[in-house]
């Protein structure tokens, strides 16, 4: 068991910060995977998009004919 260290919180009050939870923390840190979740979840987001833009950059001309063509039908 280690010692705890004397920190001072936000208000001066003495605290006692031990190593044994910041040894915890930093191994939960590698183990846990819950922002790992987050960052794939972007990844695919940023996926998705590229792939609309690239379709609306392939197809945007023929879909701009195709809506023209429906507004002048329906005037």
């Amino acid at each position: 068991m280690s010692t705890p260290d004397k920190r001072t919180a936000l208000d001066g009050t003495p605290r006692a910060v031990s190593h044994v939870g910041r040894d915890s923390q930093l191994r939960r840190l590698f183990v846990e995977t819950d922002g790992q979740d987050l960052v794939e979840y972007a990844l695919i987001l940023v996926l998705i998009a590229i792939v609309v833009i690239g379709i609306l950059t392939v197809l945007g001309g023929k879909v701009s004919t195709v809506f023209s063509s429906i507004n002048s039908g329906l005037s």
